[in-house]
């Protein structure tokens, strides 16, 4: 199941849950997010993951959490950046990419 609103508002959200069997045993995924849109330059979220497993040879949960910013500086050039943070490898990390479409199909396309 899956709840979006439109991203087009100053504040938008989504969720969605998922369960099923998976390798003999049982997955239950939990997902949301929250974005604040202040005008059409700038945009940051934050969203949050549980994905719980409970197999047979034991149970584990997955918890990851994440911001994410882009700025626009025209139709064609963003910078968009993500700050992620998960529970089993206790570690963020950081990605960045700059792109930037000059013509239809042609893309300059810079990460970090």
């Amino acid at each position: 199941m899956e709840g979006v609103s439109s991203e087009a508002l100053p504040v938008s959200v989504r969720g969605e849950v998922s369960w099923g069997g998976i390798f003999g045993g049982d997955i239950f995924s939990v997902n949301g997010g929250v974005a604040w849109r202040p005008n059409k330059h700038f945009t940051v979220g934050a969203d949050y993951g549980l994905t719980s497993f409970d197999l047979p040879a034991g149970t584990l949960d997955v918890h990851v959490g994440t911001i994410e910013s882009v700025i626009a500086f025209s139709s064609t050039m963003f910078i968009a950046t993500d700050v992620q943070y998960d529970n089993i490898s206790e570690n963020f990390t950081f990605f960045s990419r700059f792109t930037w479409e000059p013509r239809p199909e042609r893309e300059i396309f810079i990460s970090l």
